[in-house]
Order: C-alpha cells, then sequence, then structure tokens
C-alpha cells in the first residue's frame, strides 16, 4: 500500500467486524472505516456468525511496541488501495489487531551455577517478550500467529530454552482481553488449572494476537 508501511497483514474471510452504530457503506464501495466503538467497554473485533462476501484484513503497522496498532488513516489508506482490486461484489473490512494481554507473569525456576535471579528474571522476560510479539514472535521468528492456541505447556517449555534455566518449577500468568469479544474475557493461565477461572490453553480469536510487557514478569529461584 502506497505511503504507509504495512509491516503484516491477515485476512479472515466471511468475517465482519463488530460495530456501534455504523452505517454500512454501499456494497459499489469498500466498507473500511473506524470499526472500533467508541464506547471503551463495548467489544471489538470480528463477528462470531458468518458473513458472506465479506472479508475482513488486519493489518499492522511496521512499528515498536508491545502492540502495534494501525490509526485510522492508517487503515483507509490500505483500504483504498484494497478497492481497486476487490470483486465489485465483496464487503472488505481493514481492522486492527486485538491483544490478549499477559500480566502478574510468576515464574518459579531452578537454575544453574552462576545465575542470579535478577540476571535469570531479565533473560526470561525479554524472551516471553520476543516469543509473543506480533511481528517478531513465534517458532521461526515471523510473528505470533492469529487465533491460534496459547498454552501454558508451551510457555514453560519456551522459558525452559532460557540459559540459566535448570527447571521450570511453576508457571501462571493473569490474562485479559483488550476488546476481543471471545470468551472468557479474563482469567489464569497455568499448568494444573484449579478453579472456574484457571485454565491451561486459551483459545485466541482470529483477529486476536499475544502482548506481554517485560515488567510484567516476576521470576523466583527455587533451592
Amino acid at each position: 500500500t502506497p505511503g504507509v508501511n504495512v509491516a503484516k497483514a491477515v485476512t479472515v474471510p466471511l468475517r465482519s467486524p463488530l460495530t456501534s452504530g455504523a452505517t454500512l457503506t454501499p456494497v459499489t464501495a469498500p466498507i473500511c472505516g473506524d470499526t472500533v466503538p467508541t464506547d471503551s467497554t463495548s467489544p471489538a473485533g470480528l463477528a462470531s456468525f458468518e458473513a458472506p462476501g465479506v472479508v475482513s484484513v488486519i493489518v499492522i503497522p511496521d512499528e515498536d511496541g508491545p502492540e502495534p496498532t494501525p490509526k485510522p488513516s492508517f487503515r483507509r489508506a490500505v483500504c483504498d488501495h484494497l478497492d481497486g482490486h476487490r470483486l465489485v461484489t465483496t464487503e472488505i473490512y481493514v481492522i486492527p489487531p486485538q491483544y490478549c494481554r499477559l500480566c502478574d507473569v510468576e515464574v518459579d525456576v531452578t537454575s544453574k551455577s552462576g545465575f542470579t535471579r535478577a540476571m535469570l528474571q531479565e533473560a526470561v522476560a525479554a524472551h516471553l517478550e520476543r516469543y509473543l510479539h506480533v511481528l517478531t514472535g513465534g517458532a521461526d521468528g515471523d510473528g505470533f500467529g492469529f487465533g491460534r492456541q496459547l498454552l501454558a505447556p508451551d510457555l514453560i517449555a519456551q522459558i525452559f530454552t532460557v540459559e540459566g534455566i535448570a527447571a521450570v518449577r511453576g508457571f501462571q500468568c493473569h490474562f485479559i482481553r483488550t476488546k476481543s469479544d471471545a470468551s472468557p474475557r479474563q482469567g489464569t493461565l497455568r499448568m494444573c488449572p484449579d478453579g472456574d477461572d484457571e485454565f491451561s490453553s486459551l483459545n485466541l480469536a482470529p483477529e486476536e494476537t499475544v502482548s506481554i510487557i517485560p515488567s510484567a514478569v516476576a521470576l523466583s529461584i527455587v533451592l
């Protein structure tokens, strides 16, 4: 798209965004206005039902930070560009990504000789931030995927690969969805759930990925 730096784009067919009192444009023009409700408590993201003739495109700008999010003008530029390439009967929505935020991350580890708690906490936090980033994360470094499963065992396995970690003795973190309409909206992710609000895995919505900041990680060394 000329004039904007799109780092990543993901298409979701047959799904339209949740809107708050939005007026649909005629099908002869692209539909790509600001689809985020003005009420910050309202859900955003994509509707759960199929919408024939609709394609939603998630765009992520090439920018720093744990949650790269396109501005309305950015999405408008992409939509105007796509208008020249779509079928006349296709409705196109250009939408921002939704983030499932991980916070209050608690990790208990056994360390190898020569590694302090401060060293390991910094290393684990940096590794999780890198692995979960929408642009540079994932196993191949091309971004943590949309609509995938977020697994507590997978995060534990990632922590175990950090230099200086001999064993991972405990792990849990709190998650909260930004505006996605997916359920559950919040809870605790841990290896062995023991409550209605605890889970060992979480299914992300098609428009949803994960974010974390290093300061959210607290690490303890178990002797």
